[in-house]
């Protein structure tokens, strides 16, 4: 029986990840996602960890209905944050979990799509206690705000609404006194 990520199951990871508690590499993302803008060009990351995280994000988020992470650009936003909002001994860190995901899976972009799914779902489920827990959370953390800010992912995937509900406005004239706190 083939083990895959169904949507269910991401949006219950989802949760897990951005509903329990907002990190601070949350709050700098969503702050980061304001300013970014997709140029196509790498500014930190080689050509191969931007294609390896690439293929990750769209593991993680595949094409559906809707287009996946890698087609919104994902990997440049994760481009984007370390080179521009994380420190940078936290940029060396994220770099060198990179390197070590590399070597660890050496071939990745190599093997059948079959075959990076197993290992994106053994480190997903690993995601609290597996060697690469902390690393992987924070890559998945980065794809999820990647593309939930993105214009595809707030308003095709989810249900955009720039004022939630109407306004009612109300005169002076209703109130009788004037309130102050």
């Amino acid at each position: 029986m083939r083990k895959s990520m169904d949507r269910r199951k991401f949006l219950i990871a989802l949760s897990t990840v951005m509903g329990s508690a907002m990190s601070p590499l949350a709050s700098t993302a969503l702050k980061a996602a304001e300013t970014f803008e997709a140029t196509g060009q790498l500014r930190v990351l080689t050509a191969q960890q931007s294609k390896l995280l690439e293929r990750i994000a769209d593991i993680i988020i595949p094409e559906t209905d809707t287009p996946g992470a890698a087609a919104v650009g994902v990997h440049f936003y994760i481009d984007h944050m370390v080179a521009s909002w994380m420190a940078k001994d936290h940029a060396a860190r994220f770099i060198a979990g990179l390197e070590i995901l590399e070597k660890t899976h050496a071939g990745f972009l190599s093997i059948s799509s079959a075959q990076q799914t197993v290992i994106v779902q053994k480190l997903d489920d690993e995601m609290w206690e597996g060697p690469h827990a902390d690393f992987y959370r924070e890559v998945k953390e980065l794809v999820l705000v990647g593309y939930y800010t993105s214009e595809v992912g707030a308003s095709v995937e989810l249900a955009y609404d720039p004022v939630p509900g109407p306004f009612h406005s109300v005169t002076i004239e209703e109130f009788d006194r004037k309130w102050s706190t």
